[in-house]
């Protein structure tokens, strides 16, 4: 047994290691592209990079994080597969949602409105483009999370979206004169098709979405319940890590910005660890959910102390190396330096949340998960609005941090009292080895 779980911890630390080397990869490009398009069509692509990404969360009404949940145990039990259905029904409704953001985009295009500057609108009309086909990628991992399949669900995107694109773009560079954003995000949308027919195209080789029409009209309002909640628990979570840049641009000077984002980005690492730690410890929840309470809590103590290990030396490099990263940047290293340290801790804190949220939101819960993360939101922004004329970026960091505390600390309690209601007698089905 113990051999078994040591030998799961080293596949663990694996595939974070490849997230980890997905995340420089990723950085090492942005270096490039930033130097080759100049900080305005840089900032262009940037814009229509986080369209895309915010649009897909919405537009795929949670359906890819909601796979692992619904469709683990009849891939396994290979009875049942709904998966083709599942896959089905969210394309169609990622199809209709991106339509309607298209028709929004385009009519605002031609009354010009200016929500983005004329010059963003071109790449911007692009990324519409990406929206469903990123989305349905998305999807398409979410099956293969939940086939357990990790290596396959995560790592193709996290190392091949910044390599390949890169690769197109440093094509593209070589035969033209000059080159914008436009030329960018073409690059990432036909990276980002080359994934996604790879996925399907394993999806088909593992026989992971058999063909077969099955009555699920039952089944589709379930999916519902859980992926709407876990759409805006999603949402919510990549905007309570965003607003605070938002109220520095409102109250703070530009240059508090380009301070603040400069400290951001480093401690973006911390982002793509969540992000693969929210892959890796779906699929364990999943398995104990049905457990005894035992092995419950012992699932729940994985998911805060594998994120802490991995975390840790992180945050230990960046304390030691942060003052030089930063004046690679061009940045007032002494303002930013406090700042990046406080966001760190902010993110370690976020990640260490991650195992909480996704079991609460897997067990019943998720209603509870959407309304304590949108109070934390609500506390980031009063907080940033208070602290932000006083301290500076330094505020914003201490807001954010304790936003983010509070959601944890709640997220805990909450697991906790919910575990303590449920009587161990009352799971019948063994839980799988975690």
């Amino acid at each position: 047994m113990r051999s078994v779980i040591s030998k799961n911890s080293i596949k663990d630390m694996q595939f974070i290691a490849f997230i980890i080397l997905g995340s420089i990869v990723t950085i090492l490009v942005n270096i490039f592209y930033s130097r080759q398009l100049g900080s305005e069509n840089y900032g262009d692509f940037k814009v229509a990079e986080a369209f895309f990404y915010l649009s897909a969360l919405f537009v795929s009404i949670g359906g890819a994080a909601a796979a692992p949940k619904f469709l683990s145990h009849q891939i396994k039990s290979k009875t049942s597969n709904a998966s083709w259905e599942y896959v089905k029904f969210f394309s169609l409704l990622i199809i209709f949602a991106t339509i309607v953001i298209a028709a929004i985009m385009a009519i605002l295009y031609f009354l010009h409105v200016a929500i983005f500057n004329t010059s963003h609108y071109h790449s911007i009309l692009i990324a519409v483009l990406i929206v469903p086909v990123y989305s349905i990628y998305c999807l398409l991992s979410g099956v293969l999370q939940a086939a357990n399949k990790l290596n396959l669900a995560v790592l193709p995107y996290s190392l091949g979206y910044g390599l390949i694109s890169g690769c197109i773009f440093g094509f593209i560079v070589f035969f033209m004169e000059e080159v914008n954003d436009n030329h960018v995000i073409s690059a990432v949308f036909v990276t980002i098709i080359g994934l996604l027919i790879f996925n399907f195209y394993k999806l088909k080789n593992l026989n992971l979405i058999p063909k077969h029409k099955i009555a699920l009209s039952k089944a589709k309002k379930d999916w519902l319940q859980v992926s709407i909640p876990l759409m805006i628990a999603t949402g919510t979570q990549y905007l309570i890590q965003k607003i605070d840049i938002f109220m520095i641009e409102i109250l703070g000077s530009e240059g508090a910005v380009g301070h603040f984002a400069a400290a951001q980005t480093i401690s973006w690492i911390f982002f793509d660890l969540e992000y693969g730690f929210a892959y890796l410890l779906a699929i364990k929840i999943v398995a104990v959910q049905d457990g005894s309470r035992e092995q419950i809590l012992k699932t729940l103590k994985k998911c805060l102390t594998l994120p802490l290990y991995c975390a840790v030396p992180f945050f230990l490099i960046i304390i030691a190396y942060g003052h030089e990263a930063l004046s690679y940047y061009g940045h007032d290293t002494e303002l930013a330096y406090q700042t990046l340290l406080t966001l760190c801790f902010s993110y370690i804190v976020c990640i260490l949340s991650t195992g909480t949220i996704t079991w609460l939101q897997f067990n019943g819960k998720q209603n509870l998960t959407v309304v304590l993360l949108i109070i934390g939101t609500l506390l980031n922004g009063v907080l940033n609005w208070l602290f932000i004329p006083v301290f500076d970026i330094e505020g914003a960091a201490i807001a954010t941090a304790i936003a983010m505390i509070f959601i944890s600390v709640s997220m805990l309690i909450a697991a906790i009292m919910h575990l303590n209601k449920t009587k161990s007698d009352a799971f019948a089905v063994p839980a799988n080895e975690v």
